[in-house]
């Protein structure tokens, strides 16, 4: 993978972010993904994790959210089905229904992300699988939106990643590093917790900055910190 270059700027990015950094989640997603599936996307809102061109022949896809207007205004075709429900609240009628569950984005805004890991959990058919990307409870920008008031860091999330305010979302981090995450899976049969190092795109505006976190998370990568990281994919299956 070649380096990432900003001539203009002067600044070299590690070969990490020069490639497409949510493989791991895509292919455990594919894995499971197959003709005529049931899938669940978690948190799904106005973007559906996997559009409707994406989804192989007969899947039934149905979208939950904590939020009915999210859901209404996601494009014509998105969803068979929504559900309008908090993450760790169990909805007896997803119980045992799919083959794969998405949450991409989603977890480190759930309060009590062991309880949403076992409403998943009953909502997995057996053999089913559940796919996630989320952010890191440790990572430096994490720890600055938890200790700011949440008007405040939305304000400064939205400016530095150029997103509109309304698409900043509190967030909570509830058991979100790699320890954490390997106590709220644990009744999964099999478990993949895989830390991501890519939290410069939040400095993208802040040349100087970047460089200095540049340094600090290298460090904590080779070090093997992986309480530390910016990002994990959680792939988890379900017992046959």
């Amino acid at each position: 993978m070649p380096e990432h270059d900003e001539p203009s700027r002067g600044f070299t990015l590690p070969p990490r972010y020069g490639g497409p950094w949510l493989s791991d989640f895509w292919g455990f997603v594919g894995h499971a993904l197959r003709p005529g599936a049931a899938v669940l996307d978690l948190g799904a809102g106005r973007e559906p994790t996997i559009p409707p061109q994406r989804r192989p022949e007969g899947v039934h896809y149905v979208g939950a959210d904590v939020s009915a207007t999210e859901l209404d205004e996601a494009p014509a075709g998105s969803y068979d089905e929504t559900v309008v429900a908090e993450a760790q609240k169990l909805v007896p009628e997803l119980v045992d229904r799919f083959d794969l569950i998405v949450a991409k984005n989603v977890l480190e805004h759930v309060q009590d992300l062991p309880s949403a890991v076992e409403a998943c959990h009953r909502y997995a058919r057996p053999g089913g699988w559940f796919a996630s990307i989320l952010s890191g409870r440790y990572a430096v920008f994490s720890i600055a939106n938890r200790i700011l008031p949440d008007a405040i860091g939305s304000r400064i999330v939205a400016g530095l990643m150029g997103r509109p305010i309304e698409k900043v979302f509190p967030a909570h981090y509830d058991h979100c590093y790699a320890r954490g995450l390997e106590r709220a899976f644990a009744p999964w049969e099999e478990l993949h917790v895989i830390p991501l190092w890519h939290g410069a795109e939040y400095f993208a505006r802040l040349p100087g900055i970047r460089t200095a976190y540049i340094r600090y998370e290298n460090w904590a990568r080779d070090r093997r910190r992986d309480n530390l990281a910016t990002h994990y994919v959680v792939a988890a299956r379900k017992r046959a």
